[in-house]
């Protein structure tokens, strides 16, 4: 029988999906970055980060506080 696979504590994943966002804002620009880009580059899927922020301008006024 396989392992079972622990999962991130959620203080964990915010913080993956929050240090993603900030690089792909800076780089990217508000318009140019996507949740898709943003979720891969945090190691999560683009529902992890709805999750955790409901939508892109939640999440960019995270970074930003």
């Amino acid at each position: 029988m396989p392992a079972a696979v622990e999962r991130p504590h959620r203080d964990e994943v915010r913080s993956r999906i929050l240090a993603a966002a900030a690089h792909n804002f800076e780089r990217d620009g508000y318009v140019g970055a996507s949740l898709r880009r943003i979720a891969t580059d945090a190691g999560f899927t683009k529902g992890a980060v709805y999750s955790n922020f409901g939508s892109k301008p939640d999440l960019f006024g995270q970074v930003c506080a």
